[in-house]
Parts: structure tokens; C-alpha cells; sequence
């Protein structure tokens, strides 16, 4: 027959279990359960094991001695504490050295000398043993009926809270493994960053490293070499990943409607008007990317400052002020700090948006990057028209390596493009395929008066209009390569308009 508990011991009791289940911390709730467990029953010492399947081992938590805790560590059967776990059943022992079932070489590892021993089973689901709340050394007298009551008590509750704080916990970890995961997957499909140059392998790793940072970053280089990429790899390996990536294209926007498209617009501001959030509304708690950012209009600018340093705007129309935390990655091919000396940027817009400048070099410079390129552009230009292709000839990657690339990985995307377009039922595209820009084997080079040089051939049954379209595909990159991509000092050069060359760029798929 169990002992009735008196008041004192009951309220004790109940004080611990509440506070034991203020907290999901699995070690801060076996400490407290030893410590306060001790306290209740007057003990010298006190300790909680659970159980490890993959060890098959009991291990030691919240242990209030002052010795090496891996040294308490039993098998299931072991001493008192392994004879709970496998029987189910408390003990309270009064003269241990003169129980077979005492681990006496236990307290010749601690150099504790046990007297008394007070061992309760904690019990999970379905009754299943999970592990012993064991006391050592009652300080005045022995354990009694009392004892073993209000331990099986407690025992009782700290079993449940137990087994929550470790559901929690494992919950807890395979949701951060599933984020883990997700970030990597995230990253991988979208934030496709293919090449081995060095420079692709130095930005991978600074990625990584600005994972958890939300300063704002520039991303410079030539046009078509992959700015919008550099932004998304940014977004979707970091912590924000899980939150919108928001991108405008300054330049593709009128002045006129490009702050209702950033800020958003008011209902009634005009008839008809509904109202709209923005851009940066929508990017909130995530990332807006802001491409062309050399395009944007003074005024637009002005704003765009207050957005970064108040952390607020208005919609176009309104006078309510909308917070919002969003991280401002941009991206220019044109010299931002001319342009401030120009007067057509503002430098303190400058300096918040280039906390960290990330340049990208043309593909020219980094052709290690180039068949991982074509690999990836390939296989994703197959998926879209629904054709097998293997992969490429040497001669064909032969042509992509001596290619200057003046409009860089979109220029490379854009004729794989084609080349998958073109070829019929080919297994892997040949030079047959190749736009007129690239050499042709066993072509003439032509005269150095008409552009010629290195990469730039005939083929030997030319018609006079082929020649024609191979030359002046080859002026304009060589004008193109020679301003960095400026199309109106390429046209000064050419001594066309910039119109004529806009369309002769369109008739020869140049980027």
C-alpha cells in the first residue's frame, strides 16, 4: 500500500513540475529535476539517466557530484540504477554493499562511498522504461515509504515533461535539417551559378559567408555577363531565402511610371485608379533587386534613399508611412562614379547601395567558365525544347574558347539557343550550326583592311552576301568588345547610327 504524501512534501512537488515545464530545454529539466528532487528528499546526491538505444547505454544527466559524469554511464542491469530500467520497478536500498545488485566499482571510479540508494523508473509512452531518477545518501536517516512516494510522483510528471522537451527537440532539429536542405535546393535551382574560373569559386565562398548578412550590395560588369544571377545566387543562399526576391529593371520602366511601380500607388489618386503595392512593399522581409540602377531617375533616387535610411516610404498618393525591412541588392554596367561626377546619381544613394561592390569580369576573361556554361545552358535549352542532345563537338567548344564574347554568358546562352533551335535530330551539335561570327574549318582568313585576325574566317564556297553578314557581324562585336558594350561609341566608331546598329545587332542575334 503507497504512502499518502503530506501537504508540505505535495506542494513541493507541484512547484517543481511547474517549473519544469516553463522550458523545453532538455539539460535545464533534468537539472532542475535532480537538483530540486535532491532537495525533497534530503539526499547527498542525486542523478538522472536515460537511456541511449544506439549505445545501449544508460547515460548520465544533471549529475550534482563533482566527479566525471561519463564515469556514472551503466549498462541496462547494471548496479541498482540498471536493475530499475529493465525490471520497471522503484528500490530503495538501505545497505547496498550487502546487495548483489549494487555496482560497487562504481564508487571506485567516483571515490564516493554510497550508503543508502533511492531509484525510480521514469516511464514514457506506453509504460516503456526511458530511464532512473536515482539519490544517494539520505542526510539524516534512510530513504522511507514517503521518499519512494513523492519520487514515484514526481517521476510520474517528469517522465511527461521529458518526453515533450525530446519530441521538441527532434521536431526542432528536423526542421532546421528540412531548411538546411530547402536552402540548398533553393540555391541550386535558382541561384544557378555554373563555372571553375577562379573567380566563380571566390564568389561561391563570399556567398556563403554574407549567408546571415543584410548589407546592400553592387553588382558591377558589362552587360549579359550574369548580374541577375550574382543577385539571386546572393538571395537564395541566404537567410532570407525563404522570403520574396523582388527584381525591376530601371531602365525598362518610363520615368512616369516608375515610382508607382517601386512605392506603389494610392486608390484615387486618378480616376479609376485602384491602389497597388510596389516593389518594395512586396520585397518586404526579403530582397528587392534593382537592375539598371544607373537608370533611375533623380527623383526616384531621392526616394530610394529615404526608403534605406528611414526604413519607411509612401505610396504614390498617400500620407500613410509603410515600414518595411527589405535588403537592396542593385546592379549597373555603367560607371556610377562618373556618373555622380555627372550629376546624374546621387553619391549618398551611391555609398548606401555599395556597402560591398561585387565585379563581375567579362566572360572573356574567365573562359575556364565556359564549358561548365554550355553544359548548363544546354541542358536547360533541351528541357525547354523538349530535344536530346548530348552535348557539343570539340570543334565547337574549340570556337566558344577563342571567342572574345562581347556580349558575354547571355551572347552564349542566346547561340546555344539557337543551336538547339536549328539542329534537327542531331545527338550533339556540330560546327554545322555555328552562327557566321565563329571560325568555320578550313576557311580563309580575311584581309587585317577588312577586320580580319584571329577567329574570324570564310568558308571556302562563300557567296559575296555571306561575306558580307561575316564581316560586319565581326565590326560590330570588335566595336562592342572595344567599348565595353557602349552601343552609341560603337556606332561613332562604325560611323552608323545607333538605330542601324541596333538593328543590325537584332539581324545577327547579338546581345
Amino acid at each position: 500500500m503507497k504512502s499518502e504524501l503530506d501537504p508540505t512534501t505535495l506542494r513541493r512537488i507541484l512547484e517543481v513540475t511547474a517549473s519544469l515545464s516553463r522550458t523545453l530545454d532538455l539539460p535545464e529539466i533534468l537539472t532542475q529535476l535532480v537538483d530540486k528532487g535532491t532537495y525533497i528528499v534530503g539526499a547527498e546526491r542525486g542523478t538522472v539517466f536515460l537511456y541511449d538505444a544506439d549505445r545501449d547505454r544508460l547515460r548520465q544527466h544533471g549529475y550534482t557530484g563533482q566527479v566525471d559524469p561519463d564515469a556514472l554511464d551503466l549498462a541496462p542491469g547494471q548496479g541498482i540504477a540498471g536493475t530499475v530500467f529493465q525490471s520497471g520497478t522503484a528500490v530503495y536500498c538501505e545497505a547496498p554493499y550487502e546487495d548483489p545488485r549494487f555496482a560497487a566499482e562504481v564508487d571506485a571510479r567516483t571515490g564516493f562511498r554510497t550508503r543508502s540508494i533511492l531509484a525510480v523508473p521514469l516511464k514514457g509512452g506506453n509504460q516503456r522504461v526511458i530511464g532512473v531518477l536515482q539519490f544517494l545518501n539520505k542526510r539524516q536517516g534512510n530513504f522511507d515509504s514517503q521518499d519512494l512516494a513523492a519520487m514515484e510522483l514526481l517521476a510520474v510528471q517528469a517522465s511527461i515533461i521529458i518526453g515533450n522537451a525530446e519530441l521538441f527537440a527532434e521536431t526542432e532539429n528536423a526542421r532546421k535539417e528540412i531548411l538546411k536542405e530547402s536552402t540548398r535546393l533553393t540555391a541550386q535551382l535558382r541561384g544557378n551559378i555554373v563555372g571553375e574560373s577562379t573567380w566563380t569559386s571566390e564568389f561561391i565562398e563570399l556567398a556563403g559567408r554574407l549567408d546571415e548578412s543584410p548589407i546592400n550590395i553592387l553588382i558591377t560588369g558589362e552587360s549579359g555577363t550574369g548580374k541577375s544571377h550574382v543577385a539571386k545566387h546572393l538571395h537564395y543562399t541566404s537567410s532570407r531565402c525563404r522570403k520574396p526576391f523582388i527584381s525591376l529593371n530601371c531602365a525598362a520602366i518610363p520615368d512616369t511610371l516608375l515610382e508607382s511601380e517601386l512605392f506603389g500607388i494610392e486608390s484615387g489618386v486618378a480616376t479609376g485608379v485602384q491602389k497597388k503595392p510596389g516593389k518594395i512593399e512586396l520585397a518586404d522581409k526579403g530582397c528587392l533587386f534593382l537592375d539598371e540602377i544607373g537608370d533611375l531617375s533623380l527623383a526616384a533616387q531621392a526616394k530610394m534613399l529615404q526608403v534605406i535610411q528611414e526604413r519607411f516610404f509612401f505610396r504614390v498618393g498617400g500620407r500613410t508611412p509603410i515600414k518595411v525591412d527589405v535588403r537592396i541588392l542593385s546592379a549597373t554596367n555603367k560607371d556610377l562614379e562618373s556618373e555622380i561626377k555627372e550629376s546624374r546619381f546621387r553619391q549618398d544613394l551611391y555609398y548606401r547601395l555599395n556597402v560591398l561592390n561585387i565585379p563581375i569580369p567579362p566572360l572573356r576573361d574567365r573562359r575556364e567558365d565556359i564549358p561548365p556554361l554550355v553544359k548548363a545552358i544546354l541542358r536547360k535549352a533541351c528541357e525547354e525544347h523538349n530535344k536530346v542532345i548530348q552535348g557539343v563537338d570539340d570543334a565547337v567548344l574549340e570556337a566558344f574558347m577563342e571567342y572574345s564574347w562581347p556580349g558575354n554568358v547571355r551572347e552564349l546562352e542566346n547561340e546555344l539557343y539557337r543551336m538547339v533551335a536549328l539542329s534537327a535530330r542531331d545527338t550533339r551539335l556540330t560546327t554545322r550550326w555555328l552562327s557566321p561570327k565563329f571560325a568555320v574549318s578550313g576557311g580563309a582568313a580575311l584581309p587585317a583592311a577588312l577586320g580580319g585576325g584571329e577567329g574570324l574566317q570564310l568558308s571556302g564556297h562563300s557567296s559575296i552576301p555571306e561575306a558580307v553578314k561575316v564581316v560586319e557581324a565581326h565590326l560590330i562585336r570588335k566595336a562592342l568588345d572595344e567599348t565595353g558594350g557602349q552601343k552609341s561609341r560603337a556606332a561613332d566608331i562604325l560611323e552608323i547610327s545607333r538605330e542601324s546598329l541596333r538593328q543590325k545587332m537584332k539581324k545577327y542575334g547579338i546581345a
